[in-house]
């Protein structure tokens, strides 16, 4: 048993050894050949890379706006909807959602029904964006830029 212990501890005490030795690291020199001369560029002479002009943002510090806001939204929606008849006569109620872009001068572009009820709703959703103002376009990082948007357009019947 006597002989287990200390066969055991000396063996521990040699591993404890070993990992205690000091390791030297191995020096590899570097060679400058083909690595561009950095002390060259003047501290604050990097130029930021620009963004494409017709790239189109999905996140932005922030989102483009109806003229007067979003109670102005909601109020020219309801005072241009029309509900179409072939819709009314079925009972088709609920929420068109488009997605469209802004542009940065404000103009609406692309729109694309992502949710629909009925050709007609969809086709009436569309033609309520497109009878909308120029908005107020997105600004990232100070700038205007495009940006993709999505609204719902709701169709329900007054009870």
């Amino acid at each position: 048993m006597k002989k287990t212990f200390l066969l055991s501890l000396t063996l521990f005490c040699y591993g404890a050894a070993a990992a205690q030795e000091d390791k030297q690291e191995k020096v590899i020199p570097v060679t400058q050949t083909g690595i561009a001369d950095v002390s060259a560029i003047a501290p604050g002479t990097a130029k930021e890379v620009a963004a494409p002009p017709d790239q189109i943002y999905t996140y932005v510090e922030q989102l483009p706006s109806f003229p007067g806001g979003t109670e102005k939204l909601h109020a020219f929606i309801e005072k241009h909807k029309r509900y179409p008849k072939d819709a009314v006569a079925k009972g088709i109620e609920g929420k068109v959602y488009l997605a469209f872009t802004v542009k940065k001068d404000g103009r609406i572009e692309n729109i694309e029904v992502k949710r629909g009820l009925s050709a007609s709703l969809d086709a009436e959703a569309v033609r309520l964006i497109k009878a909308m103002p120029p908005w107020i376009p997105a600004r990232q990082n100070g700038k205007e830029v495009n940006c993709m948007f999505t609204i719902p357009v709701s169709f329900y019947f007054l009870k």
